[in-house]
């Protein structure tokens, strides 16, 4: 599906695109979402640029995933999904800077991205640009994976109290161990998507700002340095319930 994005006095608004054959002269995102053969040929052709295939998105080479082509930035970044269901994901996002607008090619409809959008059609100052489109998507992006480490740590401290509670001398007192290792292996694994999500994010992060090819204010330059710390802390956090997995993996 791909659809179009333009900014006016009233916020975000959307555009289906699908089966046009041009690009608004006005759009500040174009956002293509499990897009077909022409769909993607349509915006290679009208916007100048190579889109990523999907097979390409999934190269892990630091060279493959960011890099300048023909004055447009192309990161590509690991994003955790489905992250409320029994089998969270990882899936590759791909995001284009070129000529004023953004550009992002995905295959997952990930809630970060939803409640972004929504936002955004309230709030005019959210969409002014490509630039401040990208990183409301990154801090929604941020903001999902702190709620979800979050609740991993509720969970691992309720599955302490679990494991190491003190026997009130109740007979037939028991532990379900087979749950309690399905719980910390489940918390684990989300954790881990979690956590390389925010190491892709920083180093796509570190390129934005290293590049040539975009020039950023002082304020756009201020907000992603203020991401970028978050994401660092998030990351501190993540390695420390990390730890707190394999121990309660032992213990158990």
């Amino acid at each position: 599906m791909l659809s179009t994005y333009i900014s006016h006095a009233r916020g975000l608004a959307r555009t289906d695109a699908s089966g046009i054959q041009r690009i608004p002269e006005n759009a500040v995102w174009v956002d293509l979402l499990e897009p077909s053969l022409e769909e993607e040929r349509m915006v290679e052709r009208e916007l100048g640029l190579d889109v990523p295939s999907r097979e390409e998105m999934r190269e892990i080479e630091t060279s493959s995933r960011l890099y300048e082509e023909k004055g447009a930035l192309f990161m590509t970044a690991t994003v955790a999904a489905k992250l409320d269901t029994a089998r969270p994901e990882s899936t590759a996002i791909t995001f284009i800077l070129a000529n004023g607008r953004l550009i992002t090619n995905r295959y997952e409809d990930t809630y970060s991205f939803r409640q972004f959008i929504s936002y955004a059609e309230r709030h005019p100052q959210a969409c002014i640009s490509s630039i401040s489109i990208l990183a409301g998507l990154i801090e929604s992006i941020t903001e999902r994976i702190a709620d979800t480490l979050e609740r991993i740590g509720s969970d691992l401290d309720a599955v302490s109290i679990n494991i190491f509670e003190v026997d009130s001398g109740k007979k037939g007192s028991k532990r379900d161990l087979r749950s309690l290792l399905e719980r910390i292996g489940f918390n684990g694994e989300l954790n881990s998507k979690a956590r390389e999500s925010l190491v892709s994010l920083a180093r796509m992060l570190v390129f934005l700002q290293q590049s040539s090819s975009v020039t950023l204010t002082d304020e756009q330059r201020q907000r992603f340095r203020a991401i970028a710390t978050d994401m660092a802390s998030l990351s501190d956090h993540a390695s420390f319930l990390g730890s707190k997995v394999s121990f309660l993996l032992e213990a158990t």
